[in-house]
């Protein structure tokens, strides 16, 4: 049975980031809601950021385009213990997704600490991870990806107390699961083929 203060919690919750997007210039994401655990709500905000190659994107428009499945996870460069293997994973996953990876599949590895992470720091990551395109690092001006790492629920208050998990996200439905850090490559690809077909 539902707790009916957890109920309006979350209602409270889904509006204040509604209200929050609308302030900043920029409609509401309107998640679909569900009362799935593995179901996050997200509102990815439209700012902007930059990849490994030092190119400014934004956020929403752009890295989250619409039509495509996106896998997404948060680093930084001087982790050295869940990061590394969430990036091996992700590797594995480019290498099982093949050409699908930059077509119909996006991988994003968000930087948790924009102020050393400098887009020559997250292309020495990339290339040390096999990076190929469609799997974009990014980071940007502290303040936006503050906020960007509050939207997609992942806001932390040091590095070092990051989010531990994999964000799995279908841009046609505007629907995200939220995968266990330790997940095997195969299980985050069937969640990509699963959300394809059914947007479960």
């Amino acid at each position: 049975m539902k707790r009916p203060h957890l109920a309006a919690f979350a209602v409270t919750v889904g509006l204040a980031l509604a209200s929050s997007a609308l302030a900043h210039g920029s409609r509401s994401y309107a998640p679909p809601p569900s009362d799935r655990p593995d179901v996050v709500n997200v509102n990815p905000l439209d700012l902007p950021v930059i990849d490994q190659d030092g190119r400014t994107r934004s956020f929403r428009r752009d890295v989250l385009a619409p039509g495509r499945m996106i896998v997404m996870n948060f680093i930084f460069t001087g982790c050295s213990a869940i990061c590394p293997v969430q990036s091996t994973v992700l590797a594995r996953v480019q290498d099982l997704l093949g050409d699908r990876v930059g077509r119909d599949v996006r991988l994003v590895s968000m930087s948790i600490d924009p102020e050393n992470d400098t887009p020559q720091a997250l292309k020495e990551q990339a290339e040390r991870y096999g990076s190929r395109p469609g799997w974009l690092w990014l980071t940007g001006k502290p303040d936006d990806v503050e906020r960007l790492l509050g939207g997609v629920r992942a806001l932390a208050d040091t590095p070092g107390d990051h989010a531990g998990y994999f964000l799995v996200g279908d841009t046609a439905s505007r629907t995200w699961w939220r995968i266990d850090g330790s997940a095997a490559p195969e299980d985050i690809v069937a969640k990509i083929n699963r959300g394809e077909v059914s947007g479960n």
